[in-house]
């Protein structure tokens, strides 16, 4: 998760929000995609794997994750 997570926050033109990520580390490649029965993980989840490299952050209307520091 810690990977997925890492390389589509980097990757990204523009902030991805949690639900975003919720989806991304969920879905599996060449596995069908039925949103109805997938497991998301939780936002504490999302954070725990990625120690103190990324952060939620409230952007007008919307959670979105980040690297904590432009060193990341």
């Amino acid at each position: 998760m810690r990977k997925t997570v890492l390389q589509w926050i980097a990757m990204a033109e523009r902030p991805l929000t949690v639900e975003e990520m919720q989806y991304t580390i969920a879905t599996e490649e060449g596995v069908p995609f039925d949103p109805n029965s997938i497991i998301l993980p939780q936002k504490d989840d999302i954070l725990k794997c990625c120690d103190s490299f990324v952060g939620i952050y409230n952007n007008e209307d919307s959670e979105t994750l980040e690297f904590t520091h432009l060193t990341v």
